[in-house]
């Protein structure tokens, strides 16, 4: 209610802490199978719940972060269709990772809200081409290799995002799910809108000369000579990729090439 008042909005990691403490990644068929307490899907979907009847007994705008579950999904389109104001997110690894990463017990896919079953992967990758879910967002969460080198219910959640969003969303045009024009909106256009950047989101005169020069086919080794965080903990190290943000620009300035690609 009081953020209604300043044109702002709420964002909310949505997790009822009574449901999640002590739990470690998706409570299911795999958490059983390695002996890890899981934490239930309903952690996510009661709070997406209660914040959506919030926005609608203040009339604000509520944007519900990296959406994990199928039925908050179905939460959210109830709500649009009741005239309820939200919006939402996903992350490329909540769209392309199930919860079977985890049974080689690698802490690179320990994450919070943790990866989910097959049906919610899709459920999201549905979102996205409906225009139910509105941005693609990193949820980029650096650790310390000592940190992520641990005992699987003792290392932190979280994953790097910043530099494999492309890639990973680039995956999504391939598939067909969405089209180069839809990338372009779910990864700059509409987060600038929601965030009511006046000068952000889009290449034209009296904006902000902040563009992205994506080469979808260019193939790479994404290794810890190309990774640009100090942080280590992405389960892509190692692994071939294919498409990169070439060149970068910022507010006019080229601020990054990408190595051996531009002359």
């Amino acid at each position: 209610e009081y953020s209604k008042h300043f044109g702002s909005f709420v964002i909310n990691h949505s997790q009822d802490c009574s449901l999640c403490r002590g739990g470690h990644m998706n409570e299911g068929r795999v958490s059983a199978i390695l002996g890890i307490k899981g934490m239930p899907r309903e952690q996510e979907e009661i709070m997406v719940s209660r914040d959506l009847l919030l926005a609608k007994l203040t009339g604000g705008h509520i944007h519900i972060a990296h959406v994990s579950s199928e039925w908050s999904l179905k939460l959210i389109a109830q709500a649009r269709t009741a005239g309820i104001n939200v919006t939402c997110e996903a992350t490329p690894h909540h769209f392309t990772y199930t919860e079977d990463e985890l049974l080689g017990y690698d802490t690179n896919f320990k994450m919070s809200p943790p990866l989910r079953t097959k049906s919610d992967v899709e459920a999201i990758r549905e979102g996205l081409k409906s225009g139910l879910i509105d941005v693609i967002v990193t949820d980029h969460a650096p650790h310390h290799n000592d940190e992520k080198f641990l005992e699987f219910d003792k290392a932190p959640f979280g994953i790097l995002g910043l530099q494999t969003l492309v890639p990973m969303t680039l995956d999504l045009v391939r598939d067909g799910v969405i089209d180069y024009e839809k990338m372009a909106a779910l990864t700059s256009y509409n987060a600038a809108k929601i965030l009511k950047l006046k000068d952000k989101g889009v290449i034209a005169e009296g904006y902000l000369a902040d563009i992205a020069i994506i080469d979808p086919n260019f193939e790479y080794l994404y290794n810890k000579n190309l990774n640009k965080s100090k942080s280590q903990n992405s389960p892509l190290l190692g692994k071939m990729l294919k498409g990169a943000a070439v060149i970068t620009i910022k507010s006019g300035k080229t601020v990054f090439e990408f190595p051996n690609v531009v002359a």
